[in-house]
């Protein structure tokens, strides 16, 4: 969760820290950064259980002055999934899914491929010494006939 501020002060600040806590547990500081201007950001990691998290920010300036703001609370209602990775057995259910089907049709399609005409399947000759219909008409001339 992102925690963004606007600090402002003559000095300027130099330290700011976000303290925080969930569900009335120990208390986390982190280290804000400065993101120009009078904003600060600092991330509050993901929690692994619901609850409320109660914070505040401390600031001091170049000449020691301190400051603390009021303590605000946002109540967590659901944890992130703590393991979101893919099952190997789901990925292999996956494929075989997907595998099954396109090698039955390869299959199916082989099976009812026409088969051509046995002396085209068996390449036999047409004519003796021929052999296919491709060479014969090759092997035909136009002639002209004498006047």
């Amino acid at each position: 969760m992102s925690v963004n501020v606007s600090i402002e002060d003559a000095h300027g600040p130099v330290d700011v820290a976000l303290q925080w806590r969930l569900a009335g547990g120990g208390w986390e500081m982190l280290s804000m950064n400065f993101a120009g201007g009078s904003a600060w950001t600092a991330t509050i990691p993901a929690q692994s259980a619901p609850g409320i998290i109660e914070m505040f920010v401390v600031a001091s300036d170049e000449v020691g002055n301190q400051a603390q703001s009021a303590s605000e609370s946002i109540q967590v209602l659901l944890a992130p999934p703590s393991n979101a990775d893919v099952s190997p057995l789901l990925i292999v259910a996956i494929v075989f899914a997907v595998a099954v089907p396109i090698v039955a049709l390869i299959f199916l399609r082989r099976k009812k491929k026409k088969l051509l005409p046995w002396p085209l399947r068996f390449g036999s000759s047409l004519l003796p010494g021929r052999k296919d219909l491709s060479s014969l008409l090759a092997s035909l001339s136009v002639q002209s006939l004498p006047r």
